[in-house]
């Protein structure tokens, strides 16, 4: 823990007079933590809870590999369309949550409220929003977010896309779910694909979800074969033998 500390103090230190170094620092810090978790996990977890924690801890390591292909999300944000054209969404609440994680949140909240950003503000994005300010975190190719589930929202992206000065686009998200609702959600996302569509150097999203509907569709076809009895007796008779003739 003294280590993590230390690690902490130095990237709140470094991102005040040299935000290059901090976020270098920031970056083979949690390089080292991902080389940890592919060569010694931690054995208490699970398969599942191992496979999750290196996902993670690659999702927050893409913006700080390739920012001119990520993109800045809020959490409930749909991701598939960005993912699907070849770019990497991260979350500012999960992205706040590693900063924590490395002891790193105090000065940048405290960066966040000098600027003005209210105390009672979500702490995940009054870290990131001080991040951003001392130049912490790069800059990110755009940034996409929906109304859900807070507040927090509408101020925090408004805030950092003028920070950044990146388009951004907004996805509302009714209270009540109802048809013409639902159409209207419907009718954001196909915006979104517009939206998406202007950021150059990226695969088609078109292109990328006919893809993606044709590999979905073949295993689709799989699962219908196995709801329908195909592999049902195979997997009857494996159950028998490992289960009850044991």
């Amino acid at each position: 823990m003294q280590v993590v500390e230390t690690f902490g103090r130095y990237v709140e230190k470094w991102s005040e007079t040299d935000p290059a170094r901090a976020r270098g620092l920031l970056k083979t810090g949690w390089e080292a933590q991902d080389l940890k978790l592919r060569l010694a996990p931690d054995k208490t977890l699970s398969s599942a809870d191992q496979y999750l924690a290196r996902l993670m801890m690659d999702t927050m390591l893409k913006p700080l590999k390739d920012p001119e292909h990520s993109i800045l999300v809020s959490i409930f944000t749909p991701c598939e369309l960005m993912q699907e054209a070849g770019l990497y969404p991260y979350n500012v609440e999960g992205f706040s949550c590693y900063l924590a994680g490395s002891k790193a949140e105090r000065a940048l909240l405290q960066t966040a409220e000098d600027a003005g950003i209210s105390e009672t503000l979500c702490s995940y994005h009054k870290t990131f929003i001080g991040a951003a300010k001392r130049g912490l975190l790069p800059r990110p190719r755009c940034i996409v977010y929906t109304s859900l589930a807070c507040d927090a929202n509408l101020l925090t992206f408004k805030e950092l896309a003028a920070l950044y000065d990146v388009p951004s686009f907004a996805i509302d998200i009714p209270a009540e779910r109802n048809d013409a609702n639902v159409a209207y959600v419907a009718g954001q996302l196909r915006d979104l694909g517009v939206f998406l569509e202007k950021i150059p150097e990226k695969r088609s999203t078109t292109q990328a979800c006919v893809s993606a509907w044709r590999a979905a569709g073949g295993r689709w076809r799989i699962m219908t074969s196995f709801r329908n009895g195909a592999w049902t007796n195979t997997f009857r008779r494996i159950w028998y033998r490992r289960c009850i003739a044991a």
